[in-house]
């Protein structure tokens, strides 16, 4: 049996709305008419799909992002062009303690997912905290703001009521996901100069 220090305490999913990327809707039409029924109907089901397993959902957010873009090469063009990218749920988890969660790819494996749409928070205090304000975007000014109504809260506080006490935190933290993007593309640049693929002129 798995350590429980292996077993999250939360977890962030991500995943397309293609059946073919959830093994219960790849082999159940029902399943993938609830992939189009919303985060709600998702998650609500992937909750008690986890429960199935003995984890214990204290809390569970999710929100489809279908206005969210990408760059792709076009042949076509012969450049990068923006589109839109496909439908897909991002949802944020939380279980009661260790002993009622599990390893990550048992957790997967009851989401009906592969492993590696699963993850753990980041280090630090905040992981959880940033994994809740990614459902609507709020610290990244360059990509499409969602609306906290869009959240789907399964379990636990309304995310309403968590986006309206943390909103001002999270705002203030668009400024360090701004510098650290600063610092990402300096650095890119200075590396590009050394080598000579940029000059002065």
């Amino acid at each position: 049996m798995a350590k429980q220090e292996n077993n999250p305490t939360s977890i962030g999913l991500t995943q397309y709305l293609d059946p073919s990327y959830w093994t219960w809707a790849a082999e159940d039409p029902n399943g993938a008419a609830l992939l189009e029924q919303g985060a709600g109907a998702i998650l609500a089901y992937v909750a008690q799909r986890l429960e199935a397993i003995g984890c214990e959902v204290i809390e569970a957010y999710g929100i489809v992002h279908d206005k969210d873009e990408r760059e792709v090469w076009s042949d076509t063009e012969k450049a990068l062009v923006v589109e839109p990218k496909p439908d897909h749920l991002h949802a944020v988890i939380k279980f009661a303690s260790r002993a009622k969660s599990a390893p990550l790819a048992r957790l997967a494996f009851g989401i009906g997912v592969e492993p590696q749409y699963v993850e753990k928070p980041g280090r630090g205090r905040y992981a959880f905290d940033n994994m809740l304000s990614y459902l609507t975007h709020v610290k990244y000014a360059d990509k499409h703001q969602y609306a906290p109504s869009e959240v789907a809260t399964v379990r636990g506080p309304d995310y309403l009521g968590i986006d309206a006490q943390r909103r001002e935190t999270w705002l203030k933290g668009r400024a360090h996901v701004k510098k650290k993007v600063v610092a990402e593309n300096f650095e890119d640049m200075r590396e590009r100069v050394l080598q000579g693929e940029i000059t002065r002129d």
